[in-house]
């Protein structure tokens, strides 16, 4: 008996008589297409649709006249939707040629010949691929009746199709995205399900979603909390629509490092390698069930059989809690335990395809010959590359492998499409030549580092982009997709798509006049918008090139003001480019006002009506900031759910008050005032920092009595606090590509009651768990009954001890005798050591915003060291001293010349 195929029918449509001249557009292309000369029929009023052998037709007839909704006065009616399964054979006359060989569901044969449509695949996924060529088909004829002033009331009456036959499957199994939902942006559900009807109709098949702390745990309620975690329900409501669409809903939960979101948590800090640790500490006994648990109810709310383990870049492993376990078993067999146990949990309940970063594994050989190979390694790597060995080195050790490129949308006002586009090329290129050894597909990379600033809107093109070229690689027309892109996404004219094309390369191009050295270090476009404007009086922005970036945001900013009235469909989306080039311009329009006037203020005679036009452009700076701040956070709540929003936009107010106290400055004759947080970094004398405890003092005398008082703690990593006696707190200040350590590594702590008239004495206990320049900071206000003020702050008047202290010794007490301490060394003040730090009024619960890039002399250090360590294996621990030398060289030179802190 001949199988026979699920399989769509549209009849009824009418001879054309005109013919079909237009070459059609298709993203992605299909492997085979044969348009038989210029004869072409139309789709219509009369047009009926049937189905057979086909589960779910509901779908297919909802997506298609959904989208006939949009662009016709016509829809194929309900009355001729023919539901019941007959052999098609008595309903098609036409032959069927055979679908193409492939190992996937996803293949499909589109015919149109003899005023029918076929649409055939052994398979639901490869029919709903089929339609959704079918309606790309549609969506060309519609345009070009738009072009040639053929529509009433922008819509069509009739559609014509051309004669062709299409046989299409895809290059790889897996064709998605892997984005970002952690560090600041959470979808709502609608925008979830927008997302996957995009990725779905242009045949994606996978939607991941890196979570940290974005999964409601009942049992953990703390995590996630006012942060927009994902609920059981929300999750279920997103995987049902993505599956409906053929596509694998996919968690992937860190599980190893990059859970600082987590840790801290107070209460789950002891997981983790040291306070305020990136990494879990696996031989914690109590972090095995917390894993059981999250991932049994992550396995319950998500249907896909996929489930990724994350584990990239646990840097913090083996420095403090599990160091004991390094000397005794080596970190390599550190890894491989935890990477079996964790094995043993997922599949534990029911998931059959673990996926794990590469990173880690790839570079230490015994782990990668060891590992269990029933793990699916995904290869990341985000730099525009000839050759990507690392594919090759992993399949043969016996791994499946997904690769990962990225868009290179984190820290930039826009996509870099330019770099990334090269990226994702090049290696799915070097993927085609392993689909059929292991490789098993392609996830396009996302990121929101530090507060995902940039909106995910924008990173539709990019997943296209892949999306495309995963599909049908030797097909890809790599020249001319900007403007097929902007074709059938937004339905630009063909006679506008040279505009559209040098629009996204133009604003493409200019991020890379912010990048330093590498794409991958942080870029620093929010660093130069979010900075204070007005520093010190010798202040010179580092962004050199702002003028270039100026012009041609302009530039790509014109293109964008002659296109927006021609868009067709997606137009909010298009809102999210033009705004991309507003907050460039604003970027521009800050660092030039700021470095004018500075000038100016230097020269000290300056007359009263400079004066007043010096503030007439703060004012006007000020309102541009106001203007998109709002515009910010209507594009952000369009797509995204509101915690985490108020972050950013506490940027936003910071350099609104920055003008504020600027233009009162000046109203009251004063040019320049400091605005830097007067507390010094201070630390003991110590070429190395090891993870041992350091201890600071400093005796305060007061003689009225106290109303209020508040300090503000930071420290490089870890610090106790106690006044006269008493334990006030703790706070841990790092380097964090996640936002809850950046909000919360600095804490204001409110010491009204530990203060008394007399004799006061505060004591620290500080560790530096990276071994690089430890450091504390700490800053006070005290607000007495009179109404005074009065600041406490570190300076070289502190006192330190580097010694070990007995145990029962309470030289926190305000009687212990520290006589045998010294005298610390400082730092200075910011921007030294940890970039800006400026002064808040803490007594009214206002605390000073840390840059992103705090703490990224320590990161480096401590990059470069893991990477000496991989390359020089043993040689390392003989000239480590040697090597820590030439590294903290390295470190300054890069610091000396990228400028993080401005």
């Amino acid at each position: 008996m001949v199988k026979q195929y699920k399989l769509i029918s549209i009849k009824g449509l009418k001879d054309s008589q005109s013919e079909f001249e237009l070459k059609l557009t298709l993203l992605p292309n299909p492997k085979e297409l044969i348009q038989d000369g210029m004869e072409s029929y139309l789709l219509n009023t009369e047009s009926y649709i049937t189905f057979h052998n086909v589960d779910s037709p509901n779908l297919f007839y909802k997506d298609l006249n959904e989208y006939l909704d949009n662009i016709s006065s016509f829809q194929i009616t309900e009355k001729s939707y023919k539901k019941e399964k007959v052999n098609y054979n008595d309903d098609i006359s036409l032959s069927l040629p055979p679908l193409l060989d492939s190992p996937f569901e996803d293949m499909y044969n589109l015919i149109i010949k003899e005023n029918t449509i076929v649409i055939y695949s052994n398979y639901e996924k490869g029919l709903f691929y089929g339609l959704q060529t079918l309606i790309q088909i549609l969506k060309n004829n519609y345009l070009s009746l738009s072009e040639k002033n053929e529509l009433k009331n922008s819509k069509a009456d009739y559609l014509a199709v051309p004669k062709l036959i299409i046989r299409d499957t895809s290059d790889f199994m897996i064709r998605g995205i892997a984005q970002d939902i952690s560090r600041g942006q959470v979808f709502t559900t609608d925008n979830a399900k927008r997302v996957l009807h995009i990725l779905s109709h242009y045949k994606m098949n996978f939607y991941c979603i890196y979570i940290e702390d974005m999964f409601s745990h009942p049992k953990y309620p703390e995590i996630g909390k006012g942060r927009g975690a994902l609920t059981k329900e929300e999750i279920k409501n997103i995987d049902d629509f993505a599956k409906e669409r053929f596509i694998e809903f996919v968690p992937i939960f860190e599980s190893l490092g990059h859970v600082d979101n987590i840790l801290t948590h107070e209460k789950y800090e002891s997981l983790g390698e040291y306070p305020g640790s990136q990494c879990f500490n696996t031989q914690n006994k109590d972090l095995y069930p917390f894993l059981e648990n999250q991932i049994s109810e992550l396995s319950k709310s998500f249907s896909a059989k996929y489930f990724h383990v994350g584990c990239d870049e646990s840097f913090d492993l083996g420095k403090y809690r599990s160091k004991e376990s390094v000397s005794k078993i080596g970190k390599s067999q550190l890894y491989l335990q935890f990477y079996e146990n964790l094995y043993q949990i997922v599949t534990k309940f029911g998931n059959e395809n673990i996926i794990i970063y590469d990173d880690i594994i790839v570079n230490d050989e015994k782990i990668l010959k060891s590992l269990r190979k029933d793990y699916i390694l995904m290869q990341w790597d985000y730099v525009p590359r000839k050759k990507y060995p690392k594919i090759k080195k992993i399949i043969n050790a016996g791994y499946k492998v997904i690769i990962s490129p990225s868009m290179l949308n984190w820290q930039r006002h826009f996509p870099d499409f330019i770099n990334s586009s090269k990226n994702v090329y090049s290696m799915v290129r070097e993927a085609f030549i392993f689909r059929d050894k292991g490789c098993l597909g392609f996830l396009n990379s996302t990121w929101g580092d530090f507060r995902y600033y940039s909106f995910r809107e924008n990173e539709i093109l990019g997943a296209i982009y892949g999306g495309a070229l995963a599909w049908n690689f030797q097909d890809f027309d790599d020249y001319n997709f900007l403007k097929n892109y902007g074709f059938l996404f937004y339905g630009i004219e063909r006679t506008d798509l040279d505009r559209f094309s040098n629009l996204i390369i133009s604003l493409s191009s200019s991020v890379a006049l912010y990048y330093h050295f590498s794409i991958l270090l942080p870029s620093f476009f929010y660093m130069y918008l979010f900075k204070h404007p007005f520093p010190s009086i010798n202040y010179k922005s580092s962004f050199k090139k702002y003028k270039k970036f100026g012009s041609i945001v302009n530039s790509s900013f014109k293109e964008f003001n002659q296109l927006k009235d021609k868009i067709k469909f997606e137009r909010n989306n298009f809102n999210y480019i033009g705004f991309s080039c507003e907050l460039a311009r604003l970027l521009c329009l800050k660092i030039e006002i700021s470095g004018t006037i500075t000038h100016k203020l230097r020269n000290k005679v300056i007359s009263d009506t400079e004066i007043d036009e010096i503030i007439q452009k703060l004012k006007y700076v000020r309102q541009e900031f106001i203007s998109t701040k709002k515009k910010y956070e209507e594009l952000w709540l369009s797509a995204a759910k509101r915690p985490c929003l108020e972050v950013n936009l506490n940027l936003f107010d910071f350099v609104i008050e920055c003008y504020d106290k600027k233009i009162n400055e000046l109203q009251q004759g004063i040019f320049f005032q400091t605005p830097y947080l007067p507390s010094e970094w201070i630390w003991v004398h110590e070429k190395y920092c090891p993870p041992v405890p350091r201890y600071f003092r400093k005796i305060i005398h007061l003689n009225k009595p106290v109303k209020q008082a508040v300090i503000e703690v930071l420290a490089s990593t870890f610090m106790n606090i106690y006044i006269n006696g008493d334990k006030v707190g703790n706070v841990s200040s790092r380097f964090s590509l996640s936002i809850l350590p950046i909000v919360k590594r600095v804490k204001l702590l409110d010491i009204s009651k530990q203060l008394h008239v007399g004799r006061n004495q505060i004591a620290i206990e500080a560790y530096n768990f990276e071994g690089y320049m430890g450091a504390i900071n700490l800053y006070g206000q005290i607000l007495y009954d009179d109404g005074t003020l009065d600041e406490i702050l570190t300076d070289k008047t502190w006192f330190c001890y580097a010694g070990a202290i007995k145990e029962g010794k309470n030289w926190f007490a305000l009687d212990f005798n520290d006589s045998n301490w010294k005298k610390v060394k400082s730092y200075g003040i910011s921007p030294k050591l940890n970039g800006d730090l400026f002064k808040s009024d803490i007594l009214k619960g206002k605390k000073t915003i840390t840059q992103d890039y705090f703490g990224m002399q320590t990161f480096f250090f401590n990059a470069i060291k893991t990477f000496l360590g991989y390359f020089l294996g043993r040689l390392y621990k003989i000239f480590g001293k040697l090597l820590l030398t030439i590294i903290k060289w390295i470190v300054n030179f890069i610091i000396r010349r990228i400028k993080p802190y401005d």
